[in-house]
């Protein structure tokens, strides 16, 4: 009597089940096509607002709205009651209920952030950005950062650890997408919060412009040759002056000219005489320090006080011909663009000028005609400005400083200082040549770094062999003296270098072309720094043989290389490896790129993984999860 009442319970449990399981299903694949959908409107939307097209932004991201409200639609449709309560099941319609629930409130907030902020409000007009327009947007950008960041950290607590692979990905997509919306909102906002100021809404600011060519090598960017001041009064950017290097050189007292820090500055560069030669002031490679000494130097050279240094080289000034159009310049019989302008300024134009002096205030000449240019009519949208110089913020073609510490965080935070990272957290290289022959030589220097990386995954110790070949293909004849010749009595087309190798690690020993290389030894900002003067003769190739040790921590199960790139005419050929031993295992390598454009090429086995960077034009990382296993493996 009792098996009938069982069974008839059994098969309302099996019939439920299976309603459950076909409303999951349903619900599912509605939902997941919606969030593709959605997903894909959004992304359309973003880069139309990264194009400064608002009103394509708009459309999109109203789309994009609707139909994340669809997707949401299903996932708490009445029918898909039964779902909701089944184990495992369950969790794949709330975890897709989640994502359809923030990815409304994303999409909303981004379309709101399109009819609450006139960007057209906020083009440089005839010269003048009106700072009471921006001021008048930061409580809008404020509210927008805290509303995303909010829905960040809600994206961030949806989940499970059963979801399939299909809701899985779904669901680790839509978080990298609310991080990366909230740090562009947490952008926007603290731009908004600084510009009037760095705009000269709170009283007038004076900005010291240093233009620099990596024709001559210096670590910060290239050799200074020109300077500019940029005045920043009530919204309206003049450039009032442009001079050259050897006026600052001989303005002042040379008696008391002089420079009090940045400490690690003055006690590694010092002995170069930077107080009194403006062309080795960029000799360090962490710009704030150069920053910091031009800022001191600069009033004592016959200029002013000033609020902050920009630094720009011929790539930056391509950027800036992309937003204002060709520019003619006299004494050259072609007008510059963005596609002609830094091939010329940083080769053609040695060809073009037999005569050093003709020729000296050519990169001031042309930065002053594309200044002229972009503050007479209406300039670029931001997104647009932000698109065409953000590349040379990331390749380190454009750096800012200012004194004040909130604009400086800002400048920090979009990666336009320039700086030397923190030491700590990994692994760091670097390699610097700077031009000790007075000449411009380095559009014919190509530099090959080759490391490798034996870690020990039980401890953390790190053995690194690095190679550096140094290659000088400049021809002894054919250019002007003051291209292949040199001021150290060497044969023309010599290259002499002050070579410097920045490490996280001790040297333990360094050779070239397999002869022990005598080197001093300093530290900056917490890197072991090596440095010795090598003669390239034309044609020739010389190799420095590194080795290196030290401990890295791999608490957190990753270990981290980075690489840190000088500004090069010719960017760095890289090939990086890392093998474990003491039982590690790779588990994954992710690669953080300031230049997405140019993957590395990656190869990879269980103890190992190699990459080859044939362009290294930015600062890159390589972050690899390590197991660590006990034995020795």
């Amino acid at each position: 009597m009792l098996r009938r009442p069982a069974r008839s319970v059994g098969l309302a449990l099996g019939v439920l089940l299976l309603i459950g399981v076909a409303t999951a299903g349903a619900a599912t694949l509605r939902a997941r096509s919606q969030l593709e959908v959605a997903e894909h409107q959004a992304t359309i939307g973003v880069e139309a607002a990264q194009r400064g097209d608002v009103a394509a932004a708009g459309r999109a991201f109203r789309s994009s709205t609707i139909a994340f409200s669809r997707a949401r639609s299903s996932t708490s449709a009445w029918w898909s009651a039964p779902a909701r309560q089944l184990p495992v099941v369950a969790q794949h319609v709330r975890t897709l209920d989640a994502l359809a629930r923030l990815g409304g409130r994303g999409s909303a907030l981004a379309l709101q952030g399109t009819v609450d902020v006139d960007v057209d409000r906020l083009r440089l007009v005839d010269g003048r950005v009106d700072p009471d327009v921006v001021a008048s947007y930061a409580p809008v950008l404020a509210g927008l950062d805290r509303e995303v960041g909010r829905l960040r950290r809600e994206a961030a607590e949806v989940g499970s650890p059963w979801l399939t692979t299909p809701v899985a990905h779904q669901l680790t997509h839509f978080r990298a997408t609310a991080a990366h919306a909230a740090a562009s909102a947490r952008t926007a906002s603290q731009a908004a919060a600084v510009a009037p100021m760095l705009l000269g809404g709170e009283g007038k600011r004076t900005y010291l412009v240093a233009f620099v060519t990596p024709s001559e090598a210096r670590a910060s960017g290239g050799f200074m040759g020109n300077y500019g001041v940029l005045v920043a009064d009530e919204g309206r950017l003049d450039l009032v002056r442009v001079g050259r290097d050897d006026e600052l050189d001989r303005a002042g007292d040379p008696a008391t000219k002089h420079l009090s820090g940045p400490a690690d500055y003055v006690a590694r560069y010092g002995p170069f005489d930077p107080a009194h030669t403006w062309a080795n002031l960029t000799l360090s490679p962490d710009f704030p320090s150069v920053a910091q000494a031009m800022a001191e130097l600069f009033p004592q050279s016959g200029g002013v006080p000033v609020d902050g240094v920009i630094r720009l080289d011929p790539y930056a000034i391509a950027g800036l011909l992309q937003l204002t159009g060709p520019v003619h310049v006299d004494g050259l019989p072609m007008a510059l663009d963005a596609e002609n302008a830094a091939p010329f300024l940083l080769a053609g134009q040695y060809s073009a000028f037999g005569d050093q002096d003709a020729r000296s205030d050519l990169l001031g000449d042309v930065a002053q005609a594309a200044f002229d240019q972009l503050t007479t009519g209406r300039a670029g949208r931001p997104a647009e400005v932000a698109a065409a110089l953000g590349p040379a913020i990331a390749r380190g073609n454009l750096a800012l400083w200012f004194r004040d510490p909130e604009a400086q965080a800002f400048v920090e935070r979009i990666g336009a200082d320039d700086g030397l990272p923190p030491v700590a957290g990994g692994d760091r290289f670097g390699v610097t040549t700077q031009n000790a022959s007075g000449n411009k030589i380095e559009a014919f220097l190509q530099r090959t770094v080759r490391a490798h990386v034996r870690l020990d995954a039980r401890t953390g110790r790190t053995r690194t062999t690095v190679e550096v070949a140094l290659h000088n293909d400049a021809p002894t004849g054919g250019f002007p003296s003051y291209v292949i010749g040199n001021l150290v009595g060497q044969p023309a087309g010599t290259n002499r270098s002050y070579v410097s190798f920045f490490s996280s690690q001790e040297l333990v020993s360094a050779e070239v072309d397999g002869v022990g290389l005598p080197l001093r030894r300093d530290r900056e900002a917490g890197y072991q720094v090596a440095s010795a003067f090598l003669d390239l003769a034309p044609g020739a190739t010389r190799t420095i043989t590194l080795q290196l040790a030290g401990t890295t921590d791999l608490t957190s199960g990753t270990y981290r290389f980075r690489y840190l790139p000088q500004v090069m005419v010719r960017p760095d050929r890289v090939t990086w490896a890392l093998d474990t031993d003491g039982g590690g295992r790779v588990e994954a390598v992710r690669s953080l790129d300031a230049d997405a454009g140019l993957a590395p090429t990656t190869s990879r086995t269980d103890r190992s993984v190699t990459q080859r960077r044939p362009a290294s034009v930015g600062p890159w990382e390589v972050v690899v999860d390590v197991e660590r296993r006990s034995g020795s493996g």
